[in-house]
């Protein structure tokens, strides 16, 4: 697994370890995840609407107006975007995400977000993402939590 971060001048990847050579880190809005599969997606330094919680549908809809550096078509995640997202809070040897997360000036991950994803056997449900522990979990879909965008990169 790798991170990397988005240059908002020109849209390309650079490293964390090059990235804080930069005189203003905090100018950039994305983190960058490539997997160990070599499937890379795109997530937002900071949770959407200024830090609201929303409920399932609002942040669902905020998600797809979403637009942030020219970058558009956003989600709120899918379970397996999220799972990478925890995986890469410990990865070992270069910056790990929270430290990439602090370097760009992000928002910390230690709120439940809601994942793009609802309930089918429930409909009033929809899946929520604890990052603190990476815990996997239900919320009402009229319960409020933090929301975060995510692409296919």
């Amino acid at each position: 697994m790798k991170l990397y971060i988005i240059n908002p001048d020109n849209g390309q990847l650079v490293t964390p370890k090059d990235w804080q050579k930069e005189e203003n880190p905090t100018r950039a809005n994305f983190v960058v995840i490539e997997n160990n599969d070599g499937t890379r997606f795109q997530m937002s330094k900071s949770r959407i609407a200024d830090g609201a919680r929303l409920t399932f549908d609002d942040a669902k809809k905020k998600a797809a107006e979403a637009e942030i550096d020219g970058y558009s078509g956003f989600n709120l995640g899918s379970l397996d975007n999220w799972a990478s997202v925890y995986e890469a809070r410990f990865i070992e040897g270069d910056m790990d995400l929270d430290g990439v997360l602090k370097l760009i000036g992000g928002d910390d991950l230690f709120n439940w977000c809601w994942v793009d994803r609802a309930f089918q056997s429930y409909s009033n449900a929809a899946w929520v993402f604890g990052g603190n522990r990476g815990n996997l979990g239900n919320g009402g879909r009229l319960s409020t939590y933090y929301a975060r965008v995510f692409r296919a990169f």
